[in-house]
Protein backbone atom coordinates (compact mmCIF):
# COMPACT_ATOMS: atom_id res chain seq x y z
CA UNK A 1 0.00 0.00 0.00
CA UNK A 2 2.98 2.29 -0.38
CA UNK A 3 1.72 4.08 -3.47
CA UNK A 4 3.84 7.19 -3.02
CA UNK A 5 6.89 5.03 -2.32
CA UNK A 6 6.44 3.21 -5.62
CA UNK A 7 5.85 6.50 -7.41
CA UNK A 8 9.05 7.93 -5.90
CA UNK A 9 11.04 4.85 -6.89
CA UNK A 10 9.75 5.09 -10.47
CA UNK A 11 11.33 8.54 -10.62
CA UNK A 12 11.23 10.15 -14.06
CA UNK A 13 9.76 7.12 -15.83
CA UNK A 14 6.88 7.64 -18.23
CA UNK A 15 3.38 8.03 -16.82
CA UNK A 16 2.49 4.54 -18.12
CA UNK A 17 5.44 2.97 -16.26
CA UNK A 18 4.49 4.93 -13.13
CA UNK A 19 0.90 3.69 -13.33
CA UNK A 20 2.17 0.15 -13.82
CA UNK A 21 4.32 0.56 -10.72
CA UNK A 22 1.19 1.57 -8.78
CA UNK A 23 -1.12 -1.04 -10.30
CA UNK A 24 -0.44 -4.05 -8.01
CA UNK A 25 -1.32 -2.04 -4.90
CA UNK A 26 -4.21 -0.22 -6.60
CA UNK A 27 -5.75 -3.50 -7.72
CA UNK A 28 -5.45 -4.99 -4.24
CA UNK A 29 -7.28 -1.95 -2.86
CA UNK A 30 -10.05 -2.46 -5.40
CA UNK A 31 -10.39 -6.22 -4.95
CA UNK A 32 -8.01 -8.25 -2.84
CA UNK A 33 -7.95 -11.24 -5.21
CA UNK A 34 -7.37 -9.11 -8.30
CA UNK A 35 -3.70 -9.39 -9.19
CA UNK A 36 -1.82 -7.84 -12.10
CA UNK A 37 -0.15 -11.08 -13.25
CA UNK A 38 -3.26 -12.29 -15.13
CA UNK A 39 -3.33 -8.93 -16.91
CA UNK A 40 0.30 -9.29 -17.90
CA UNK A 41 -0.35 -12.85 -19.10
CA UNK A 42 -3.38 -11.67 -21.10
CA UNK A 43 -1.44 -8.98 -22.93
CA UNK A 44 1.53 -11.28 -23.53
CA UNK A 45 -0.67 -14.11 -24.88
CA UNK A 46 -2.85 -11.92 -27.03
CA UNK A 47 -0.01 -9.78 -28.32
CA UNK A 48 -2.40 -6.93 -27.65
CA UNK A 49 -1.71 -3.80 -29.61
CA UNK A 50 -2.73 -1.47 -26.82
CA UNK A 51 -0.31 1.45 -26.93
CA UNK A 52 1.38 1.75 -23.57
CA UNK A 53 0.65 -1.81 -22.39
CA UNK A 54 4.35 -2.72 -22.55
CA UNK A 55 5.16 0.28 -20.35
CA UNK A 56 2.47 -0.72 -17.84
CA UNK A 57 3.87 -4.26 -17.72
CA UNK A 58 7.37 -2.83 -17.20
CA UNK A 59 5.97 -0.78 -14.30
CA UNK A 60 4.32 -3.86 -12.77
CA UNK A 61 7.61 -5.74 -12.98
CA UNK A 62 9.39 -2.76 -11.43
CA UNK A 63 6.85 -2.73 -8.58
CA UNK A 64 7.64 -6.34 -7.75
CA UNK A 65 11.38 -5.66 -7.89
CA UNK A 66 11.03 -2.72 -5.50
CA UNK A 67 8.87 -4.78 -3.12
CA UNK A 68 11.43 -7.63 -3.05
CA UNK A 69 14.18 -5.19 -2.11
CA UNK A 70 12.16 -2.96 0.24
CA UNK A 71 10.56 -5.73 2.28
CA UNK A 72 14.02 -7.03 3.20
CA UNK A 73 15.46 -3.61 4.07
CA UNK A 74 16.18 -2.90 7.75
CA UNK A 75 14.04 0.26 7.61
CA UNK A 76 10.96 -1.75 6.70
CA UNK A 77 11.68 -4.83 8.81
CA UNK A 78 12.49 -2.87 11.98
CA UNK A 79 9.57 -0.48 11.60
CA UNK A 80 7.06 -3.25 10.89
CA UNK A 81 8.40 -5.26 13.86
CA UNK A 82 7.95 -2.24 16.13
CA UNK A 83 4.38 -1.71 14.89
CA UNK A 84 3.63 -5.41 15.35
CA UNK A 85 5.07 -5.33 18.91
CA UNK A 86 2.94 -2.27 19.68
CA UNK A 87 -0.16 -4.05 18.42
CA UNK A 88 0.64 -7.08 20.56
CA UNK A 89 1.15 -4.88 23.63
CA UNK A 90 -2.20 -3.17 22.99
CA UNK A 91 -4.09 -6.47 22.63
CA UNK A 92 -2.78 -9.86 23.62
CA UNK A 93 -5.75 -11.61 22.02
CA UNK A 94 -4.61 -15.09 20.95
CA UNK A 95 -4.75 -15.70 17.22
CA UNK A 96 -5.07 -12.01 16.38
CA UNK A 97 -3.42 -11.40 13.02
CA UNK A 98 -0.76 -8.74 13.40
CA UNK A 99 1.72 -9.23 10.55
CA UNK A 100 -0.44 -7.95 7.68
CA UNK A 101 -1.82 -4.89 9.52
CA UNK A 102 1.71 -4.02 10.73
CA UNK A 103 2.98 -4.40 7.17
CA UNK A 104 0.28 -2.14 5.74
CA UNK A 105 0.54 0.45 8.54
CA UNK A 106 4.30 0.65 8.03
CA UNK A 107 3.90 1.26 4.32
CA UNK A 108 1.20 3.88 4.87
CA UNK A 109 3.33 5.64 7.47
CA UNK A 110 6.33 5.73 5.14
CA UNK A 111 4.10 7.18 2.40
CA UNK A 112 3.00 9.82 4.91
CA UNK A 113 6.63 10.72 5.60
CA UNK A 114 7.38 10.93 1.87
CA UNK A 115 4.41 13.25 1.32
CA UNK A 116 5.52 15.46 4.19
CA UNK A 117 8.91 15.88 2.52
CA UNK A 118 7.53 16.04 -1.04
CA UNK A 119 3.92 17.32 -1.03
CA UNK A 120 4.10 17.78 -4.82
CA UNK A 121 4.04 13.98 -5.24
CA UNK A 122 0.32 14.01 -4.49
CA UNK A 123 -0.23 16.02 -7.67
CA UNK A 124 2.22 13.81 -9.60
CA UNK A 125 0.32 10.71 -8.41
CA UNK A 126 -3.09 11.96 -9.58
CA UNK A 127 -1.71 13.44 -12.79
CA UNK A 128 -0.09 10.13 -13.75
CA UNK A 129 -3.30 8.21 -13.05
CA UNK A 130 -5.49 10.66 -14.93
CA UNK A 131 -3.18 10.85 -17.95
CA UNK A 132 -3.23 7.07 -18.34
CA UNK A 133 -6.81 6.35 -17.30
CA UNK A 134 -8.47 6.28 -20.73
CA UNK A 135 -5.64 5.38 -23.09
CA UNK A 136 -4.11 2.53 -21.05
CA UNK A 137 -5.40 1.89 -17.55
CA UNK A 138 -9.10 1.22 -18.20
CA UNK A 139 -8.55 -1.03 -21.26
CA UNK A 140 -5.67 -2.82 -19.52
CA UNK A 141 -7.54 -3.49 -16.26
CA UNK A 142 -10.90 -4.24 -17.89
CA UNK A 143 -9.41 -7.46 -19.30
CA UNK A 144 -9.08 -8.85 -15.76
CA UNK A 145 -11.86 -11.36 -15.00
CA UNK A 146 -12.05 -10.39 -11.32
CA UNK A 147 -12.53 -6.70 -12.02
CA UNK A 148 -16.01 -7.08 -13.49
Amino acid sequence: MNLIGHLACAGDASAAVRVGALLPDLLSLYRRKARPQPLVAHWNEQGAALPGADAVVAGINFHHHVDREFHHAPLFEETAAAVQAGMKAASDTPGLKRFLPAHILTELFLDHLLLQDHPEWERVFYTALESQRRPVLVPFVSAHPLVH
